[in-house]
């Protein structure tokens, strides 16, 4: 069974590999039909938030429905 720290190790692997990426691009131009640089930004960004996030849930801590559901696309499942 995986716990919370793994997950959030996880979490910020995922977001030291997208930091390099965005380090890496070139910024986007103005009329492109693809914002690569600010689609990874943005994946920067979120990933960031969510790694931190992951790190300060206490093992053990109850999440209430809506703390669950708040993040679920499906809002309420």
């Amino acid at each position: 069974m995986h716990d919370i720290y793994e997950f959030s190790a996880r979490a910020w692997q995922i977001h030291d590999v997208l930091q390099t990426l965005f380090s890496a691009l070139p910024e986007d131009q103005e009329n492109s039909a693809v914002p690569v640089f600010g689609v990874v930004g943005l994946l920067t960004t979120l990933s960031r938030e969510l790694a931190s996030e992951l790190s300060d849930v206490k093992v053990n801590e109850p999440i209430s429905r809506n703390e669950r559901a708040q993040y679920s696309s499906f809002r309420g499942v």
